[in-house]
């Protein structure tokens, strides 16, 4: 589990955060997270980047639906051009 506003290292020592929107239920991942890659949600044929089923940028975190936030489970990832968006239940 992640919490919001705090400062995490991925394995190759890059910072990154859940960044708190003005929705308590939106976070947007930051940090030096250049290259990535996506993946649609299981069962959904195609990938739309407005609902998708995980990220993972190079070096982590991998991000999928039901990963954790705030004790909160991810229920919807979208990418608008290079924001990462998560929102929970």
């Amino acid at each position: 589990m992640y919490k919001s506003n705090s400062e995490y290292k991925n394995r190759y020592g890059d910072k990154f955060e859940f960044v708190s929107t003005d929705s308590p239920t939106r976070f947007i991942l930051e940090g030096d997270l250049n290259h990535f890659r996506y993946g649609g949600r299981e069962g959904v044929e195609g990938v739309d980047l407005l609902n998708l089923g995980m990220v993972d940028p190079s070096g982590g975190p991998y991000v999928s639906l039901g990963t954790k936030i705030n004790n909160k489970s991810i229920i919807k990832i979208s990418v608008y051009s290079e924001v990462i968006m998560l929102e929970t239940e």
